[in-house]
């Protein structure tokens, strides 16, 4: 009797007893998990100069990977930053490098809790926090910050073409 194995090799019952004989129940599962959860080989980054810009100011990474596009119409922004959400977009970037706190006071809609997420997404993309914490009113809200965080990471072209390493897993996954 002749079998197809799971990579695609045939073997005949011989084969089989002294293969499973050879392997032990971790080894085959092992096996199995690897071949099942092989995401293949990361690419490589398309515009090394864009993301070098980009990891050391906020408001570059958030122009350049949250923005509303043709190619992204679902981009945390939907406009240019004002000079004030800029500046509190720079106050974020300084607290996540060095500490501190921030109080902010800026009207409804001012763009307050996108630069919070694109501030979330820029620190663990470049190394500058491996747990961030997502605080808000309900957890319903905060799972909102999470799904929107995720989002960019899984369909913002620029993101991926940028962040390979991070963009490529996610989604595999799918």
């Amino acid at each position: 009797m002749r079998i197809n194995g799971l990579f695609g090799e045939v073997f005949d019952d011989a084969e089989i007893k002294q293969r499973r004989s050879d392997l032990t129940n971790a080894d085959r599962q092992a096996r199995f998990v690897s071949a099942r959860t092989d995401i293949g080989t990361i690419p490589d980054i398309v515009n090394p100069e864009r993301r070098a810009k980009s990891a050391g100011d906020i408001v570059a990474f958030g122009m350049a990977y949250c923005r509303q596009t043709p190619d992204y119409p679902g981009g945390l922004l939907e406009r240019d930053p004002s000079e004030d959400i800029e500046a509190y977009a720079r106050d974020i970037q300084t607290a996540i490098e060095g500490g501190g706190m921030l109080h902010v006071r800026i009207s409804r809609g001012g763009g307050k809790t996108a630069w919070c997420k694109i501030g979330i997404l820029w620190a663990v993309s470049n190394g500058k926090l491996s747990y961030p914490v997502t605080f808000a009113a309900t957890s319903e809200l905060s799972r909102e910050i999470i799904d929107d965080i995720w989002s960019v990471m899984e369909d913002s072209p620029n993101f991926a073409e940028d962040y390979p390493e991070i963009a490529h897993p996610i989604k595999a996954l799918e």
